[in-house]
């Protein structure tokens, strides 16, 4: 149990004449059973066909929050529901349990219904599941480039880890729906796949800044050091704000490439101050070295730092003739 409360007394209460007192008992054992207090479980489970439309609502509710597969089947067997309310409360509470049964009701459903608000709901409760067996469904629904569906498809497609739809979520990045095109490059970055690297470089210079910093993440996620001199030059945004250089430097951090240092310390003398501060920053994360941005020689010593450590960091050359900082 989740409190020390003793159940009995509220699951007598469950058959209560009134309404309202059966809800609150429901919720209330909801809210104190564990995943494995199977009679309570079934207690709730059988208030799913109270007369009452709100204590159904309020079972729903309560059994997701338990999130006991026991509850799935129980709660499947309303996702028909006359009422919309109820068939929303099945399909997001099976969603939040997570167990895969739920998968091939879900995919059904979203074939049978036409509500848009029960297919966004599917929708999240399949990006919850991350079950594979959705990808078809999923790719189909993001090359239609429906809006609200591309969005719901793309998401689950990322949180799937689906490398098979690499391919299309790239393709749906070309499209004018924004939100679509978000969601697609949030997915590409969960995927990791490399072969999104170029296509999201390419969006880095792109006028909506938000799609920009989505990019941004998304090749820090990837980790492939092609980025890292684009990322190098994405700091260089006059117009953007402290917290897109934080996500350029998290990105760039995140790849785990020695070229990430010669390329920032290449760009220590750009605007704007955004910019350059993020860069020292980012500099001193990496290296532990702290040399103060406002001092003149700080790119000199840097420069100098970089050649004192050529050999540890894999290089050669000094900062200037590191091919990442061109």
């Amino acid at each position: 149990m989740k409190a020390q409360v003793s159940p009995k007394p509220i699951l007598k209460l469950l058959e209560h004449e009134q309404a309202t007192i059966r809800g609150q008992a429901v919720e209330l054992l909801g809210a104190i059973a564990e995943r494995r207090d199977s009679d309570i479980i079934d207690a709730i489970s059988a208030r799913l066909k109270d007369t009452e439309l709100r204590v159904r609502y309020q079972a729903a509710y309560a059994l997701g929050n338990i999130g006991s597969p026991r509850a799935v089947q129980d709660l499947l067997a309303h996702i028909h529901a006359d009422d919309d309310k109820l068939r929303l409360s099945v399909i997001t509470n099976v969603g939040k349990i997570g167990d895969l049964t739920a998968t091939v009701p879900l995919l059904r459903q979203y074939e049978r219904t036409e509500d848009r608000t029960e297919h966004w709901a599917i929708l999240e409760a399949l990006q919850k599941l991350r079950d594979p067996r959705a990808v078809p469904l999923l790719i189909d629904l993001l090359s239609e480039k429906n809006d609200y569906s591309g969005v719901g498809a793309a998401r689950a497609l990322g949180a799937i880890g689906c490398r098979a739809a690499v391919p299309v979520l790239i393709e749906a990045l070309d499209g004018e729906n924004v939100n679509v095109v978000l969601s697609c490059a949030e997915a590409l970055g969960q995927i990791g796949d490399s072969r999104a690297t170029d296509v999201l470089i390419g969006l880095l210079g792109h006028d909506n800044l938000r799609l920009a910093t989505t990019a941004t993440v998304a090749l820090g996620a990837i980790n492939d050091p092609k980025a890292v001199s684009p990322l190098v030059k994405a700091l260089y945004r006059p117009e953007a704000g402290y917290s897109y250089y934080e996500r350029v430097a998290e990105a760039l951090i995140a790849i785990k490439d020695p070229a990430v240092v010669p390329a920032l310390i290449n760009g220590l003398r750009q605007e704007p101050n955004y910019a350059r501060l993020t860069a020292y920053r980012t500099l001193n994360r990496l290296t532990g070295e702290n040399f103060s941005d406002h001092d003149p020689r700080t790119f000199d010593r840097w420069k100098q730092w970089l050649k004192d450590h050529a050999e540890l960091l894999g290089y050669e050359t000094k900062a200037n003739k590191s091919p990442a900082a061109k």
